[in-house]
Formats: C-alpha cells, structure tokens, sequence
C-alpha cells in the first residue's frame, strides 16, 4: 500500500477493501503515483529466493507479494487478503519471469486466511499482517523452499545487509512524464485535479499505477531507526512501534510489491524481518514500512499451529504441526 505525502499536513484519508491511499489537499506539493519497480533493483536470478510468493486474486491477477514461512502458510499484509473471498486466491511459488511458463510454478489454493485481529481496514495502525493457509502443502525444489527463519525480538542483525524482493510496477505513464515537463501553473492545476480524482476514486491495487516488473527484483537495503523514519523529513510520527522502516539512497519497494519479505543475512543464511506494508506514492525520497514479524512472532507460529490441530488444513500437516510445537517449546 503506497500514500501520498504531504511537506505539510494530511486532508484525506481513504479506506477501502482493496486499497487504501492517501492525498493532500491545501496547496502543498504531493507525491505523484510512481510507476516503477522496487527503486534501486535489478533482475534477481532464478531461484534465488525460493520463498518468494506471489498472492493472485480471480478476475484481478497479480496483486501482492508474500513469503513462504512453512511449506503450508504464505505471510502477507492484511490489506492484500482483506475482503477477498479465499475461493478467489491463489497462491503462486517458483515463479520468476511472469510472462513466460518455466515450469517451476506451483499454484496452490488457498483454504483459510487468518487476519491479524487488531487489524481494521487500516494499514497505518501497525497490524497490517495476515496469514494465508494453502489447500496443499507447496512441493520443495531448488526455487521453493521456506524461508530458513523468522526473525526474534531483540536478535542481531545487519542493517545493511537486508534486501526486498517483489514484482512491483515498472514502467511509466507518458502523461506523468508530460506533466514534470509542464510549468509551474500547470503543475499546480494538475496537482488540484490529481487530489480530487483520490477522493472520488482510488485506483487499483496495482493497475491505476502501471505495468508489473517482468522478472522477479530484488534490492540491497538499509534499516533505520524508527525515530528517523518518524522524523519530519519522513513520515512525521505516523509509524507505529509495531513497524520497522528501511530506506537507502533512494532504493525502496513500490506498488505491487506489498506483502512481500525483507529479509536480513545472519550467520549465512537469510532471517525474515518484515513484510511490506506502505511507502509514498512516488517510491523514492521517504522509507518504506514494514510490519515487524519480531513481535508478531508468537502469534504466527500459535496461528498456524491452531488451524492444524483444528485438522482446518491437510492431513499430511499433522507432522509439520507436531515439529512446530516441538521447536516452539525449544526458541521460548
């Protein structure tokens, strides 16, 4: 979920099952709808992130990114999965360049979502995290596997070797690129017009803003401190303790990209730290927020081990129930 942000206050705040975005309206300058992929990747290689996922929605198609925490469970944002019924989702795993079939896709259905229950249709409250439950277990190959861990509370980790992943919008409109082209006059018209359009409308998830990447991108990333992030020069004091941020010389995820990991090397392997939340519009000059799994640890790992003793999941789920257990009695 990607915002407007204002140098100077906020006018409107839209909510919707789909998308949620927001404008400014009193003259200051806005952030204009970005459309481009992660800012500051590249083209990732084959099978290098095995957990990536991708969340697609009937009728819809690509729609948000995700991670694959067991060989069962998918974790996303909760304004991904809101409102969509779980006859419309499918989970997509091994894929890499969405245009061409490789072979290596597995596309599993989805049995159950499981919403964080502090989560109420508003992605700045800081619980915008969700679980998808898939109908079978995903298949283990070179490129899907899960991710080797989730990251715990007060854990040590590298600021500056974590890195974003996802297929986020990439190209740009002809019209945007008319309009930085145009006078001060027109800009600020366009601007008046742009703010009035997001009040009677919000776009698509990922549609209102632009053409998908290609081939799976990734991009070396920086995590700061909350109390940067939450300076004036960024987001203001909106960002939750229950996020983290990351940011670095303009590299950050964009439309599309929501859901999706931020993981952190530790000890040469890779540790799940966030999911994609939010960011500006215009996906460059302000962090991007994710929702921090540290704390939201417990509840996952009690989540996921509830719907399998519910027998809510597949039979062959009773093992990977009983060694969750088993490693929970062990990481307390």
């Amino acid at each position: 979920m990607f915002i407007f942000r204002s140098h100077v206050d906020l006018c409107a705040f839209v909510s919707w099952s789909v998308v949620l975005a927001w404008t400014s309206c009193k003259g200051a300058p806005t952030e204009t709808p970005s459309v481009r992929s992660i800012v500051g990747g590249k083209d990732s290689r084959s099978r290098s992130w095995p957990w990536q996922a991708g969340v697609l929605v009937s009728r819809e198609g690509f729609v948000c990114g995700g991670t694959l925490i067991e060989y069962d469970t998918v974790l996303t944002a909760a304004h991904c999965v809101r409102g969509r019924k779980v006859d419309n989702l499918t989970v997509v795993l091994g894929d890499y360049n969405r245009d061409v079939p490789e072979g290596t896709e597995q596309y599993i259905k989805v049995i159950y979502t499981s919403l964080h229950p502090l989560y109420k249709d508003d992605f700045l409250g800081g619980y915008d995290i969700a679980l998808i439950h898939l109908k079978t277990n995903a298949t283990d190959t070179p490129g899907v596997r899960p991710i080797p861990a989730l990251a715990r509370r007060n854990q040590r980790l590298s600021n500056n070797d974590c890195y974003i992943t996802g297929w986020g919008v990439v190209t740009q409109d002809e019209e945007e690129e008319e309009d930085e082209e145009g006078g001060e006059n027109d800009k600020e018209e366009e601007e008046t017009s742009s703010c009035k359009e997001m009040k009677s409308s919000v776009p698509n998830e990922v549609g209102g803003y632009g053409k998908l990447a290609t081939r799976l991108q990734e991009a070396n990333i920086n995590i700061i401190s909350n109390s940067k992030c939450n300076s004036e020069k960024f987001w203001g004091g909106i960002v939750k303790t229950t996020s983290l941020c990351a940011f670095y010389n303009n590299t950050a995820a964009c439309e599309g990209d929501s859901g999706g990991p931020l993981v952190c090397k530790r000890k040469g392997s890779f540790v799940l730290l966030g999911t994609t939340s939010w960011g500006a519009v215009s996906c460059q000059r302000y962090p991007t927020v994710f929702t921090k799994v540290a704390i939201f640890r417990r509840w996952i790992l009690s989540r996921i081990q509830e719907k399998r003793k519910l027998g809510q999941l597949s039979e062959a789920n009773k093992e990977l129930g009983e060694n969750m257990a088993e490693n929970q009695k062990h990481s307390k």
